[in-house]
């Protein structure tokens, strides 16, 4: 083992590391509290202003994913896409395989100049974490609670406030509602033959209520849907924890292009069918993959496109590191060398405190967690079901419980 991969892999760096990240976001989160006296008299320049300063939070992730980790995102699509995609507001459709998914999209966003326009559905309570919740919420991101009925008004509503933005803004829609895992594959598929539903051979039965509401939201001001597929050399399980460990992996991108304008909207159930289809599409596309180590239409003499990473993610990662890092080290060894047992106690304790708050964040993302997906606990709140984090996905259109 080399010299960097010890650095990278030492849990005192690990503590260096979410330090910087825990400061930083406390200062963008407090910056961005100022900006709300803004918000009454000009949202555009709030919506432009907050877009900036929480690229300061987010490129950290993808220095991450860049520079740490040196991993690799390898893009299949057209040229159309690489051309239109920054210059309109789009619904990204993503399947769900692993918990570093988000990484891959943001390492992307970041390339195409579009970090700050991301929007993505996510549930009420996450809002309420501290510094990192309430920093989304000033950014408008969708927020959803536990119960569809509930959710439909006000969910529309977020959507429709998106295509008001002055700038490209991208929604991000998982719409399997929870990562994959053979547990919940087998209870997905249960749930598919229970309905009358495809059964994927990759993926998890997509919700589609909140696809629906997307089109309905989206009809007429946003002009694509990108069908986007991930997927992981050697069928690899990325965590965010290998990240941090400097693991490097190479991740795979295919996106579709898909005019929303065509979504059926007759009925919720013709739009439903729409995104079963889609997914089904997805899963062809996926399977292909594991089987040739490429999506279908691309081989040794056509790659997919690696689009080179920025210098901005590093140079804002470098920027904290000299107004955060280094004035961390050198307190925390002025302390170590005092000879203060309380203050060594002190800058000691915090250090844990700060490992294990870090720790709790990254078992978010934690693929291997229970789920009560599909199961009777998971249908005892109406018209919803339960992700492994607590949270509901509302049943697929058409869909009727049991009585």
């Amino acid at each position: 083992m080399d010299i960097s991969s010890v650095v990278k892999q030492s849990t005192i760096v690990h503590i260096w590391l979410f330090c910087i990240f825990i400061i930083s976001a406390l200062i963008v989160t407090s910056s961005q509290c100022f900006t709300l006296v803004i918000w009454p008299f000009n949202r555009s320049w709030y919506r432009t202003i907050n877009g900036h300063l929480i690229n300061l939070m987010w490129l950290q992730v993808v220095w991450l994913t860049d520079y740490w980790s040196g991993s690799k995102v390898h893009f299949y699509g057209t040229k159309r896409f690489l051309e239109k995609v920054k210059e309109n507001h789009s619904l990204l459709v993503v399947n769900h395989r692993q918990g570093v998914d988000w990484c891959v999209i943001w390492q992307m966003a970041e390339r195409f100049k579009m970090l700050r326009g991301a929007k993505c559905l996510m549930k009420k309570e996450i809002k309420y974490v501290p510094f990192f919740g309430w920093s989304f919420w000033l950014t408008e991101q969708l927020f959803v609670n536990r119960d569809y009925a509930k959710d439909k008004n006000s969910l529309m509503k977020q959507l429709k406030n998106i295509t008001t933005y002055d700038f490209p803004t991208v929604t991000l829609i998982f719409c399997e509602g929870t990562r994959f895992t053979e547990e919940k594959y087998e209870k997905s598929q249960a749930f598919a033959r229970e309905k009358g539903l495809p059964c994927l051979k990759h993926h998890l039965v997509p919700r589609t209520k909140g696809f629906n509401l997307c089109i309905e939201a989206y009809k007429g001001k946003v002009p694509f849907i990108y069908d986007a597929t991930i997927a992981y050399q050697y069928n690899a399980q990325p965590s965010i924890y290998d990240l941090i460990c400097g693991k490097q992996f190479d991740f795979h991108l295919y996106v579709r292009e898909l005019p929303l304008d065509e979504v059926p909207t007759d009925s919720e159930d013709a739009t439903a069918q729409y995104c079963h289809d889609m997914y089904k599409q997805k899963d062809e596309a996926y399977d292909y993959f594991l089987r040739n180590d490429t999506f279908e239409g691309y081989d040794a003499s056509r790659p997919g496109h690696v689009p080179p990473r920025t210098l901005l993610p590093l140079v804002v990662m470098s920027s904290w590191m000299v107004v955060v890092g280094i004035p961390l080290i050198y307190y925390a060894l002025s302390i170590l060398l005092s000879g203060s047992t309380l203050m060594i106690i002190i800058v000691c304790g915090g250090s844990f405190a700060v490992f294990r708050f870090s720790k709790s964040l990254l078992k978010v993302t934690d693929v291997t967690r229970g789920s009560t997906y599909g199961s009777s606990k998971s249908r005892s709140s109406k018209g919803s079901e339960f992700t492994p984090n607590g949270d509901h996905i509302p049943l697929t259109n058409g869909d009727k419980k049991d009585s």
